[in-house]
């Protein structure tokens, strides 16, 4: 058993508890936004290791720690690795970034954007 966040191993971790996701709809939803993964649905076998879950959010009355109706993972730590970006995604965040260098390079130079087209960037010199 492994999370599908962070990856930790329950052979690695015996003492580390895995929580499966919800089967409501919504409370489903709210994990996957939580864990800032982008167009991705959890399948039956992912799990996620307690240590996303606040103390408060597990019950530990029984011999067995068991998640409280209604808890919401709320510590993760993101990174690239963990979110879980499709190639395509992937790719509009490469072009978003290389936007956004050229686009401080021009501003640090004195030209200002006008209109961006799909023929080119149409700019002035201010």
């Amino acid at each position: 058993m492994r999370c599908c966040y962070c990856k930790k191993m329950k052979e690695k971790n015996k003492e580390l508890t895995f929580h499966q996701f919800p089967k409501d709809e919504k409370l489903e939803k709210i994990w996957v936004q939580k864990m800032g993964k982008l167009n991705w649905i959890p399948k039956k076998w992912h799990v996620l290791c307690a240590e996303h879950f606040s103390k408060e959010s597990i019950d530990f009355r029984d011999s067995r720690a068991r998640l409280r109706i209604g808890s919401v993972p709320t510590i993760f730590q993101h990174s690239k690795e963990n979110l879980g970006l499709s190639p395509a995604a992937e790719s509009i965040v490469h072009v978003n970034k290389c936007k956004l260098i050229l686009f401080q390079h021009l501003y640090s130079t004195g030209i200002f954007f006008i209109q961006y087209e799909a023929s080119g960037l149409m700019y002035i010199n201010s």
